[in-house]
């Protein structure tokens, strides 16, 4: 799942159903963020907020 912030309230924006029961690996991550950047482009991202399993390969 992918959210943004705006004035401190959160807002689900995109997510990818996963036909597994563990998490989401790297590439299923970048190509999350691949989604954002192809609608909304790379200027609107201020910064990436991200808990620790994110940068963790699978």
């Amino acid at each position: 799942m992918l959210g943004i912030v705006y004035k401190g309230i959160d807002f689900s924006l995109l997510f990818t159903m996963l036909d597994k029961r563990v998490n989401s690996n790297i590439k299923e991550r970048i190509d999350l963020i691949n989604r954002f950047i192809c609608l909304f482009g790379k200027q609107v991202i201020e910064s990436v907020v991200a808990d620790r399993e994110f940068v963790r390969d699978q």
